[in-house]
């Protein structure tokens, strides 16, 4: 994203490069990006440090001929934040649907996430919910994700791709020549824990980057703790043309079927 402002404060010391740099971020819009030349040593963490306090995003810092650059993007009001770090799916979901529900329609909610499903699954989730998915950014070791509430009614749709396998339908076809490819889009650390055997591992964030690896005319089976992210992809395989992948529902937070570990 282009910066709409730059501020000059090459030749200043602390704290004039944050002090022209809060002015000049007053001035432009939520989302938008300012500029920061500054030449004081200092400023890097003192322009960490405002940009932190202030939940603004620190876009990029670096050094050419003795001139720090700075990127920065404002912050989006934020109505409420939902700390869901450390905890695992589908806590920050269950989390984050009683937060949305305490704000106003055009409001925003923040949430801070470490599980690296999150994106994906909030997603899905805001497909599910009609609500609108504004950013994510990755910082300091967890997922900061913004979601605008746009409409009051925060109640879930039914899952959203049409075409679903049965985990029993799914467990008849293991080791059958006219089996599924299965596709675990689980997180590693999820994978390793206990997998259907012979399933591949491709966590959500990365399936995109993989789409040339399977024929689109093959049979896919999707598969993920709950349905959800699962749901997801499939959706992402059918944008991409892959006109015979089902999503293997309730998944494996309900599958009796044989699991490798590792």
């Amino acid at each position: 994203m282009e910066a709409v402002k730059q501020v000059d404060a090459r030749g200043l010391a602390c704290p004039m490069p944050v002090v022209r740099l809060k002015k000049a971020m007053d001035g432009v819009r939520p989302g938008q990006v300012v500029e920061l030349l500054a030449t004081d040593r200092g400023s890097v963490s003192d322009v960490r440090a405002w940009a932190q306090n202030g939940g603004h995003q620190l876009l990029e810092v670096r050094e050419a001929d003795g001139v720090f650059v700075f990127r920065i993007r404002k912050a989006r009001p934020v109505a409420v934040t939902v700390d869901a770090r450390g905890l695992a799916c589908p806590m920050p979901i269950v989390r984050a649907r009683k937060a949305i529900d305490a704000i106003r329609v055009g409001e925003v909610m923040e949430v801070l996430a470490t599980d690296r499903g999150a994106p994906a699954d909030f997603r899905n989730w805001c497909l599910q919910t009609d609500q609108k998915f504004l950013e994510l950014t990755e910082a300091e070791g967890h997922f900061r994700l913004l979601i605008k509430k746009v409409v009051a009614d925060t109640r879930e749709k039914e899952r959203v791709f049409p075409h679903e396998l049965s985990n029993a339908e799914l467990a008849a076809l293991l080791g059958s020549a006219s089996g599924p490819i299965i596709v675990d889009v689980r997180e590693a650390h999820e994978y390793a824990a206990g997998h259907i055997p012979g399933a591949l591992l491709l966590p959500i964030e990365e399936i995109e980057s993989w789409l040339g690896r399977f024929d689109p005319a093959a049979a896919v089976a999707v598969v993920c703790r709950s349905g959800r992210r699962s749901d997801y992809a499939c959706q992402i395989l059918a944008q991409h043309g892959f006109t015979n992948a089902k999503n293997v529902v309730p998944g494996m937070s309900e599958w009796t079927g044989p699991v490798e570990i590792g």
